[in-house]
């Protein structure tokens, strides 16, 4: 989703592509946990929420092959560097399963990944920058320690286990705007998949806008909806690499951070610009609905606490104004 779905974090974490080293974690899309310990064995979940919101779909198919057999289903989500930054990606983690298989070992056995710019809202109708769809780019899969379960098999059902699969990019910069990530997995052929699982947030049946290609003579690009409650989903995932400000934006900030983020009540936003400038500070839900909007005023430092206490949870858009600048980035309420 353009702009919404944006978060920076300035801090360092760790990078699973490499196991012990530590990479700046560019961007983290949503969280899938939604239950901590409560699982078989103490293990996390991430419930479905089919009894509490009447959801049903546990995540999309986003299979290569499967038991020999080609399917070439495919999935996007897209994410936006910010205007005053160059990124150069070093690795991105995708999640995912396939029922019945153990925690144990992971069947993911590949991953295949093209970035498209975006200049038309899908993949495929942009410009490819990175990738293509055979090269294999995972060099790492690993339990999260989580299922995915539904409500009704809360804390009983191990059969969904759910993997962080780590794809390393090399030669992968990219300028400020907004990228979709096309991405397909191939699994062990003893079971069914593989199926990306969505964000998941207690409370909330909307958050994301993912897309899915089904493979055949005619693909096309659909909406990733839950297919019970028909409410757009998704893709959890995580970029890590180096963010390195724009020779000519260095003229505009210094630094933005947002914590904590996830939040539960309040959400604290600082930033130090370079020059004064009149300054508004607003905060969006998934619909667009503006929720928070307030002048700061002339100023080149922002030190403000926004109360989330009348929100319920879910996704929002943040976006501060400064001058003729505007940065935008994603809130989750939890």
């Amino acid at each position: 989703m353009k702009n919404i779905f944006c978060k920076i974090a300035f801090f360092l974490g760790l990078c699973m592509a490499a196991p012990g080293a530590f990479a700046q974690l560019l961007y983290d899309n949503g969280p899938f946990v939604t239950n901590s310990g409560t699982g078989v064995g103490g293990a996390d979940q991430s419930r479905v929420q089919d009894s509490a919101l009447g959801m049903c779909t546990s995540g999309l198919g986003n299979m290569y092959s499967n038991a020999g057999n080609a399917a070439y289903d495919r999935i996007a989500d897209d994410f936006n560097v910010p205007f005053f930054q160059q990124w150069q990606i070093d690795s991105i983690v995708f999640y995912g399963y396939q029922p019945l298989s153990s925690a144990s070992s992971s069947p993911f056995q590949a991953y295949n990944l093209r970035i498209w710019a975006d200049s038309s809202g899908y993949p495929k109708k942009s410009a490819l920058v990175f990738g293509d769809t055979t090269t294999n780019v995972m060099t790492r899969s690993v339990w999260t320690n989580a299922y995915r379960v539904s409500d009704y098999a809360s804390g009983n059902n191990a059969s969904r286990p759910i993997f962080a699969n780590t794809c390393t990019l090399s030669s992968c910069t990219l300028s400020s705007g907004t990228y979709w990530l096309d991405q397909q997995a191939t699994g062990s052929s003893a079971y069914t998949g593989p199926f990306a699982n969505f964000i998941t947030i207690l409370g909330n049946n909307t958050t994301g806008n993912a897309l899915q290609e089904i493979g055949g003579a005619n693909k096309l690009w659909s909406f990733a909806n839950d297919n019970c409650t028909v409410t757009r989903q998704g893709l959890p995932f995580k970029i890590y690499g180096t963010a390195i400000l724009g020779v000519s934006e260095n003229n505009f900030v210094y630094d933005l951070s947002l914590f904590p983020n996830p939040a539960a009540d309040r959400l604290n936003v600082l930033a130090d610009f370079k020059s004064k400038n009149d300054v508004r500070v607003s905060l969006s839900n998934l619909l667009g609905q503006v929720l928070v909007s307030e002048d700061i005023g002339e100023t080149d430092h922002l030190n403000k606490a926004i109360d989330l206490s009348g929100f319920p949870q879910g996704v929002y858009s943040l976006a501060i104004r400064s001058g003729d600048h505007v940065i935008t980035r994603k809130v989750i309420r939890q």
